[in-house]
């Protein structure tokens, strides 16, 4: 990681791109494993919201029958690529923004939020 490129993007554009950071393949594996997990709240194709609570009180049947656009899933536990490579990786973004130390990682469905 270029952490001095990382900071200058982020303090002029306010986000920073990180392209071919991880193995396209390893990305579909977990894209294909992540599709065994229900969804917990996402948009679907008329841009239309569901969110949690909404999901939750939901029969399985209706939740099945929703033509999604994208959604979220619980975190895979215990996952190779996500706990050995992607938040690793990630830890090295918060650290040169925040300073190593100064911050506490949160997954949330493969969103990660950092806490300072």
């Amino acid at each position: 990681m270029n952490e001095q490129k990382f900071l200058e993007e982020i303090n002029d554009n306010g986000f920073t791109m990180w392209e071919a950071r991880f193995d396209p393949e390893c990305i579909e594996e977990l894209n294909t494993y992540a599709e065994t997990f229900p969804p917990e709240r996402g948009h679907d194709k008329n841009m239309k919201w569901y969110g949690w609570e909404t999901i939750k009180e939901m029969p399985t049947e209706e939740v099945d029958k929703i033509d999604w656009a994208y959604y979220w899933t619980d975190e895979p536990k215990e996952n190779h690529f996500i706990n050995n490579v992607i938040k690793p990786e990630l830890g090295k973004c918060a650290d040169a923004a925040f300073g190593a130390g100064n911050w506490n990682g949160i997954c949330v469905t493969l969103l990660y939020y950092i806490q300072v």
